[in-house]
């Protein structure tokens, strides 16, 4: 009785081809970074003040024992880049590993964080603005926090109806002043630090010795909040440009060093020279970056970081917008989504809402 063969799988010595068009393939490796850089950078503005409020003075170590898993974490989303080239994430990678019906499990999951980013994100990006209470002019924000939130999306969504590529300049450019008033605050901060300061930071590296295993936990799921939104990455493939590999490594590789150089610096930096009055401050735990500036530079560098700070967040709202819409191909693609979700505007080529009315409802 002869013997059935066991399919052999594809061997991926050229990399999966992209069923996408050339066309809209204009993302290179810095767009890339700006566009994961936008949500991942984000989180060196909360996170320091989060930690502080569950573990203490241990919060600049755990963010250094993170780094550990996220340079895996980093390789790991470059190979489903190549994989996947048309996007789908979780989505594709769950399906082709387990079956379709957990590859739409983990698509609805993911969305609901991709909508929860967006929401989140946005509403801090407008407190953030709203913490200058010596400039009037912010005041508004305090008062007005839903309404600015909601304006605020609805432009990021016009943005995205023009183009990818658009929306991922505005972030190029955001991150880039991001980073730099990041590393100005490191730098400055360093310059002036005194013995006492220094000999304070160099105690806070050596508090690995008195950890325990219920502050390792909660500290180390708690740390992993200063590297989340890599798997935003995974969502550009579909207009990243050829070859796939070689864009999202070289994005990446942009992505882990700017992170290396700026969210464990802070962290130490904040938690080891903002005074106990500051840090035990309720409403300045989503601000320690802000409070480090005012320290170090005085108010001109806490308005630039607060300004870099909430325009950062707020493209943290249009990175999430921008994966949403590829799980939603991805879903579509499966047959889980009706197809008019897959519609592009015919100049732009780019999600649009011409079809949804009224063929879109006619169609359920």
């Amino acid at each position: 009785m002869s013997q059935s063969a066991a399919p052999e799988m594809p061997r991926p010595e050229a990399g999966p081809k992209s069923s996408a068009g050339d066309h809209l393939r204009q993302l290179s490796p810095l767009l890339v970074w700006a566009v994961v850089f936008a949500d991942n950078g984000t989180s060196v503005y909360y996170v320091p003040g989060i930690l502080y409020e569950q573990v203490g003075e241990f919060a600049p170590l755990f963010v250094i024992l993170g780094l550990f898993g996220f340079f895996l974490l980093a390789h790991k989303y470059v190979e489903i880049c190549w994989r996947k080239p048309d996007g789908g994430g979780v989505v594709s990678m769950a399906s082709q590993a387990f079956s379709p019906r957990v590859g739409l499990v983990g698509g609805l999951l993911i969305s609901v964080s991709y909508f929860l980013t967006s929401a989140i994100s946005t509403v801090s990006g407008v407190r953030y603005l709203g913490s200058l209470t010596n400039i009037p002019l912010f005041g508004y924000f305090n008062e007005h926090v839903v309404g600015a939130a909601v304006v605020l999306l609805v432009l990021l969504a016009i943005i995205n109806v023009v183009g990818i590529r658009e929306s991922a300049t505005l972030s190029l450019l955001i991150a880039l002043c991001a980073l730099g008033v990041n590393l100005i605050v490191a730098v400055v901060t360093l310059w002036r630090a005194e013995p006492a300061q220094w000999e304070s930071m160099r105690d806070h590296v050596s508090l690995i010795g008195n950890l325990d295993a219920g502050t390792f936990f909660v500290g180390f799921a708690g740390a992993w909040l200063a590297f989340s939104g890599l798997e935003s990455i995974s969502q550009l493939s579909p207009a990243m440009r050829l070859p796939i590999l070689g864009t999202a490594k070289r994005g990446m590789w942009y992505v882990v060093g700017t992170i290396v150089i700026t969210s464990p610096i802070l962290t130490l930096l904040s938690i080891s020279l903002l005074s106990p009055e500051v840090k035990g401050d309720h409403l300045s735990s989503d601000r320690f970056i802000s409070e480090l500036a005012l320290l170090s530079g005085g108010w001109p560098l806490q308005i630039a970081v607060v300004a870099t700070g909430a325009s950062l967040l707020l493209f943290a709202s249009n990175t999430a917008i921008i994966g949403a819409y590829h799980v939603f191909l991805a879903l579509v693609e499966q047959g889980y989504m009706p197809a008019q979700i897959a519609a592009r505007n015919r100049r732009f080529h780019t999600p649009t809402w011409r079809c949804w009315w009224p063929r879109c409802c006619r169609s359920w």
